[in-house]
This record gives C-alpha cells, structure tokens and sequence, in this order.
C-alpha cells in the first residue's frame, strides 16, 4: 500500500481479500445475532460497520 496525495492506493488482491473477509465475518455475525436476521441486514453493512472499530483506523 503508498499512500500518493492524500489517497491511499492499495493493490486489487488485497483489495479483494478485505472485501471477501468483511464480507464472510458480516454473514457470521447475521447467524450469530438474531436481531441482526429479524430486521435484514445486509452481510456486507454487518461486517462494513464492524470493520472501522477493531481496525482502530479514523479519519480525521
């Protein structure tokens, strides 16, 4: 990953890859929380949301 005038660039595999691992923890976390299922939250939005908080990344 370079970061190139304020715009992070990172290769399409990983890009991928974190797209596929969000994905895949979104779908986990929708079988594992009920709420989640009654209401029909999308797998990408659950695992979008979860995504920004471990990885400790702001935006400042």
């Amino acid at each position: 990953m370079a970061i190139a005038d304020n715009t992070l660039v990172s290769p399409d595999f990983l890009t991928l890859t974190l797209g596929i691992v969000v994905y895949f923890f979104g779908v986990i976390l929708n079988r594992r929380i009920a709420f989640l299922r009654n209401y029909n939250i999308p797998e990408p939005v659950t695992g979008g949301f979860w995504l920004p908080g471990p990885s400790g990344s702001s935006m400042a």
